[in-house]
C-alpha cells in the first residue's frame, strides 16, 4: 500500500524543513553558477525533486523503484512545469549506472527513512551513492540522524466519556499481544493519555556525509 505517502506530504513541518534546507544548500553551493546537479533518492510524489528545481538546481535526477509511484511522479512534475529539469527514473539507486544520470551529482537529498530510521536501507543507499553517484564533497540532505529512546507510560484512554481502566492490564501486557512489540505515534495521543517517565536517551547517531564508506 502507498497510503503512507498522503500523511507524509501533508506534513507541512517536514515539507518546510526540506524546502528551507534545499534553498539554503543550493543558494550557497559553489557549483551553482556552473549548473547544479541534484540527486533525489526515493522520489515518492516528486515533491523534493521539484523543490530542488524551484530552488535553482539545473538538473534533478530523481529515483523511484515503485513503477506506479514513479509514473504518478512524472505526471505531477509535468503538471507543475518542471519536466525540463526533473527526470524520474524507475530504478533502485543501488542499481543505477552513473552514466544514466549524466554524470555524478553535486548534492543528494533523500528521505528513505521509516519510524525506526534504518528500515528502508538509508545507510547502504547513501554509502553507495557517495561511492558511485556523487562528486567528491557533495552535500547531503539530511546530513544525518539520531535514534532516541523514551520511557513512557501509555494507558488506555477513556472512551465515550467512560473509564476503561480495568483493560489496562491487557493493553500493556506484551504476553497478551500477538507481536513482541506494538507501534503508536505519540503525536496522535493527547498528553493526558501518556506520562513521560525519564529523559530521552540517545541510542545511535549517524553522520551520512562523513561516515566511512563500505567498500
Amino acid at each position: 500500500s502507498l497510503a503512507y505517502h498522503f500523511p507524509m506530504i501533508a506534513d507541512e513541518g517536514r515539507n518546510g524543513c526540506f524546502d528551507r534546507a534545499l534553498r539554503r544548500a543550493i543558494a550557497n553551493h559553489p557549483r551553482r553558477a556552473h549548473g547544479l546537479h541534484v540527486l533525489d533518492i526515493g522520489s515518492g510524489s516528486g515533491l523534493l525533486a521539484m523543490m530542488a528545481a524551484r530552488a535553482g538546481a539545473t538538473t534533478v535526477t530523481s529515483l523511484e523503484m515503485v513503477p506506479a509511484l514513479a509514473a504518478a511522479a512524472r505526471h505531477i512534475v509535468k503538471a507543475n512545469g518542471y519536466s525540463d529539469s526533473v527526470r524520474i527514473h524507475t530504478v533502485k539507486s543501488t542499481d543505477l549506472d552513473v552514466n544514466e544520470m549524466g554524470g555524478k551529482a553535486d548534492l543528494l537529498v533523500c528521505e528513505i527513512v521509516d519510524d525506526q530510521l534504518l528500515g528502508e536501507g538509508v545507510l547502504a543507499s547513501v554509502s553507495d551513492a557517495r561511492r558511485r553517484l556523487l562528486s567528491p564533497g557533495a552535500r547531503i540532505l539530511p546530513r544525518g540522524a539520531a535514534v532516541f529512546a523514551l520511557a513512557v507510560e501509555l494507558r488506555l484512554p477513556n472512551r465515550a466519556g467512560l473509564s476503561m481502566d480495568d483493560l489496562n492490564v491487557m493493553y500493556s501486557d506484551m504476553a497478551l499481544c500477538s507481536k513482541c512489540h506494538t507501534g503508536t505515534k505519540l503525536q496522535a495521543h493527547p498528553p493526558c493519555e501518556y506520562k513521560v517517565l525519564a529523559k530521552p536517551l540517545r541510542l545511535f547517531e549517524f553522520d551520512w556525509a562523513t561516515a566511512p564508506i563500505d567498500t
